[in-house]
C-alpha cells in the first residue's frame, strides 16, 4: 500500500514538472513572438453581464493596441466612457448633457482623444456636456442593454442620445445573437469574469494558444475573416458592375437576420427613450468601399430613414456629405486612415461639423422635438 501511495506521488510529481516546463517554454515563446502576429489586449476593456462588452471606468493607457501594430492613447471616466482624464462624472449635469453611443466609430481609434468627433463638439459648444458611451464592436443589442443599464442601473440622467449605427452592426448583430446566442444576466458573474480574463492572459503570454487561435478560429471570427462585414448595403447593380467576388447568398442570409435584430433592439431603444422623454437621433454614414463604389441609395440609409421616420425620431444621413461630386479617392484619403476603415482627425472633424450643423438647425426649427412632445 505504503509502495503504490509513493509510485502515485512520483506519478503526479513528474507530470507536474512536465506541465510547469510546458509553461515556461510556452511562455517563454510567447515572450519572444514577434509583432504583428502578437495583438496585447489591454485590462482596459472587459466583459459585461448585461450589455455583453465595455471599457472598464477610471482606467488608461498610453498604448491601446488595435491591430497590425497600431495603437492610441485610451483614457476612461468614472462611467467606463471614454474622455480625456480619468474624472467622475456627476450623475446629473447641470447643462444640456448629450449621450453618444456607437462602435469603434464614436469611440475613436487609432485617434487621440481630443481629436475625436465627439471631445470637437464639446470644445466648440461649452453649454453642452457631452458624454461618449461608443465602445468596439458595438451594436443596437449593446446600445439597448447599455442604456437601460445606465437608466435604471447606474441613475444616469442625460437630456438627448445619438445613437450611430454602424454598417458592421448588422453583422455584429448576427454574431451575437446566433453564434454566441449572448443572454444578459442582470447579476455579476465571476465565472465568466475568470474565463474572460484567463483567456486574455493566454492571448496575450502564450504562443501555443494563440496557434491553435489560427487552427480552430470560432464561428465569429471565422465569418469576420470572410470580408462580408460591410458588403450587405450594396445593391444587386453595384455587384454586376464591379464583378465583386462575394458570396452574395452567405451575405444575404446573415444580413437578413442581422438587420432583424438589429431592428428589434433599435425599437426597445426608442422606446425606453420615448419612456423617459430623450429625444434620439440616428447617424448612418458610410465605409471606404460605400464611397468608392457610389452605393447610394444605400440600403443603411432606406432602413434606418424608414425606422426614424416610423418612430418621429431625428435621422441624421452622413452618406452625401461623404458621397459627392469630390472623387471617391479624395474623400477616402482626406477622411480616413491609411490602410484602415476607420475615421482619421480630418474625419471625426468633418462628422463634428456636421453634427453641430445639424444640432444648430434642429434648435432653431425644433419640429424634431416637438412632433415627439418632447421637452427638454
Amino acid at each position: 500500500m505504503k509502495m503504490s501511495l509513493s509510485k502515485t506521488k512520483k506519478v503526479f510529481l513528474f507530470c507536474g514538472i512536465l506541465i510547469a516546463l510546458f509553461l515556461i517554454l510556452d511562455l517563454t515563446l510567447g515572450f519572444f513572438e514577434p509583432k504583428p502576429m502578437k495583438k496585447i489586449r489591454t485590462t482596459i476593456r472587459t466583459r459585461h453581464p448585461y450589455y455583453h462588452h465595455g471599457l472598464k471606468p477610471c482606467k488608461a493607457t498610453p498604448f491601446e493596441e488595435a491591430g497590425s501594430g497600431r495603437g492610441y492613447p485610451l483614457t476612461t471616466n468614472s462611467l467606463g466612457f471614454r474622455d480625456e482624464s480619468m474624472r467622475q462624472v456627476p450623475l446629473k449635469a447641470e447643462k444640456t448633457r448629450i449621450l453618444f453611443i456607437g462602435d469603434s466609430f464614436t469611440e475613436g481609434v487609432f485617434v487621440p482623444y481630443e481629436s475625436i468627433f465627439t471631445s470637437q463638439i464639446a470644445s466648440k459648444r461649452p453649454d453642452l456636456d457631452i458624454l461618449n458611451a461608443g465602445a468596439c464592436s458595438s451594436s443596437p443589442l449593446i446600445y439597448y442593454r447599455k442604456v437601460d443599464y445606465l437608466f435604471n442601473k447606474v441613475g444616469l440622467k442625460f437630456d438627448e442620445l445619438f445613437v450611430f449605427i454602424d454598417i458592421s452592426d448588422i453583422q455584429d448583430e448576427y454574431i451575437l445573437n446566433d453564434l454566441e446566442r449572448f443572454k444578459p444576466t442582470p447579476g455579476k458573474s465571476s465565472f465568466n469574469e475568470v474565463l474572460f480574463y484567463t483567456e486574455r492572459f493566454f492571448h496575450n503570454h502564450s504562443f501555443i494558444y494563440n496557434v491553435l487561435r489560427q487552427i480552430f478560429i470560432t464561428p465569429s471570427e471565422k465569418l469576420k475573416r470572410l470580408g462580408e462585414t460591410e458588403m450587405w448595403t450594396l445593391n444587386q447593380h453595384i455587384f454586376d458592375h464591379y464583378n465583386l467576388n462575394m458570396n452574395e447568398e452567405s451575405i444575404r442570409k446573415w444580413s437578413g437576420k442581422g438587420m432583424v435584430y438589429a431592428e428589434e433592439n433599435m425599437q426597445k431603444l426608442v422606446d425606453l427613450c420615448k419612456k423617459n422623454k430623450i429625444p434620439v437621433t440616428i447617424v448612418v454614414y458610410p465605409w471606404e468601399i460605400q464611397i468608392y463604389v457610389r452605393d447610394m441609395p444605400s440600403q443603411q440609409e432606406v432602413i434606418w430613414q424608414s425606422f426614424a421616420q416610423k418612430n418621429g425620431i431625428g435621422f441624421l444621413d452622413l452618406f452625401p456629405a461623404f458621397i459627392n461630386s469630390t472623387p471617391p479617392d479624395q474623400v477616402i484619403e482626406s477622411s480616413f486612415l491609411p490602410g484602415d476603415f476607420h475615421w482619421n482627425e480630418s474625419g471625426h472633424a468633418f462628422v463634428a461639423n456636421e453634427v453641430l450643423n445639424y444640432i444648430k438647425k434642429r434648435d432653431n426649427k425644433n419640429p424634431i422635438l416637438q412632433d415627439c412632445g418632447f421637452k427638454r
